[in-house]
C-alpha cells in the first residue's frame, strides 16, 4: 500500500568506483582540428579504423583501460556508418540526439601534434536521422541570417 509523504532513510556503506563507457579511438595524426572537422564531420561517413576502447572522465581528464584485442579489430578491420560531431558543441545537438532516443558515444581522435580530441559519435541508421534533422536546422538558421525578419 501506498503512504505518502513517508520519510525514507538509507545508509551508504561504501561509493562504487566510477565507471568505465564504450567508446572509440580514431588516428588521424595528419589532420589538424579544422582539417578533421571538414573532411570527416557533421554528415555520414563510412569509416575504417575505428578502435573500441573503455575510458573513465574524472576531473575533464579521460583515462583508458585496454579492451580485448579482437574486439578492436573487429571494428578497425571494418567500415561503419557513423555521424561524428564536434564535442565541443554537443548542446547544440542535443535536440535532435532527444528527438530521436540517439545516445552517441565519444570518439577520441589523435591528431597532429600529438593532441587527442573528443567528438560525439553516432553509429549506424541513427546517423542518418539525427544529420537530417540537424541539416534542416542549419538551412534554418542559414535563411534567417541571410533573411532576417523585419
Amino acid at each position: 500500500k501506498w503512504v505518502p509523504h513517508q520519510d525514507f532513510y538509507c545508509e551508504v556503506l561504501e561509493f562504487k568506483d566510477r565507471s568505465y563507457y564504450i567508446g572509440f579511438k580514431y588516428d588521424a595524426q595528419d589532420l589538424d582540428r579544422a582539417g578533421f572537422l571538414r573532411e570527416y564531420a557533421n554528415r555520414p561517413i563510412a569509416i575504417s579504423g575505428l578502435r573500441v576502447c573503455a575510458f573513465r572522465e574524472i576531473n575533464k581528464q579521460y583515462s583508458f583501460e585496454s579492451v580485448d584485442v579482437d574486439l578492436v579489430d573487429m571494428f578497425a578491420q571494418k567500415y561503419v556508418t557513423c555521424l561524428i560531431l564536434d564535442f565541443h558543441h554537443r548542446a547544440q545537438f542535443q535536440y535532435c540526439l532527444n528527438l530521436f532516443d540517439v545516445y552517441p558515444t565519444r570518439l577520441f581522435v589523435d591528431l597532429k601534434g600529438k593532441t587527442r580530441e573528443p567528438f560525439l559519435l553516432v553509429i549506424g541508421t541513427p546517423a542518418f536521422l539525427v544529420h537530417a534533422e540537424l541539416r534542416e536546422k542549419w538551412e534554418s538558421n542559414r535563411q534567417t541570417t541571410q533573411h532576417p525578419n523585419p
